[in-house]
């Protein structure tokens, strides 16, 4: 090869390498930006679920829970402090899943937390009826749920 064909081939292999660091600057900020978008969804979350939890009361809850048990009708402050458990099992269920759809979160986390989930819906109708009611929840996270409860209706068959 004469001199010319060596500067080229120099000058497209220096050119390449380029593209390619562009490539992996561009998927680094992608990157810090699903981890931004997390940290401030998750710091939401926790608000939300530690405001939930200064209104719980426990021993209102235990008896709601005793109650259900024993197939007895729920007082009005029983059923709300069980929706209120419910709300905070789903803003860690919202959670996880943004966590997993950004991928920071393993696969394997993520189905485990589906499981306890499809259980929970599965054998409760306060569970069924919160996971029915998919408008406060983001569009994804609805979907999902929508998905699930399909795997609980075809099971129940």
């Amino acid at each position: 090869m004469e001199k010319p064909s060596y500067q080229w081939f120099g000058q497209m292999s220096a050119a390449i390498g380029v593209i390619i660091s562009l490539s992996f600057v561009a998927y680094e900020l992608k990157l810090s930006r699903d981890i931004a978008v997390a940290e401030l969804t998750l710091s939401n979350f926790h608000q939300s679920i530690n405001y939930r939890i200064s209104l719980l009361d426990i021993e209102a809850y235990e008896r709601g829970i005793d109650k259900l048990r024993k197939d007895e009708t729920l007082n009005a402050e029983e059923a709300q402090n069980l929706h209120r458990v419910i709300a905070i099992n789903f803003l860690l269920l919202d959670s996880s899943f943004l966590l997993y759809e950004l991928g920071l979160q393993p696969e394997g986390e993520w189905q485990v937390t589906r499981e306890l989930m499809k259980w929970r819906i599965a054998g409760n109708a306060f569970w069924r009826e919160a996971a029915e009611n998919t408008a406060i929840l983001r569009p994804s996270l609805a979907k999902e749920l929508e998905a699930i409860i399909k795997e609980i209706d075809a099971e129940e068959k």
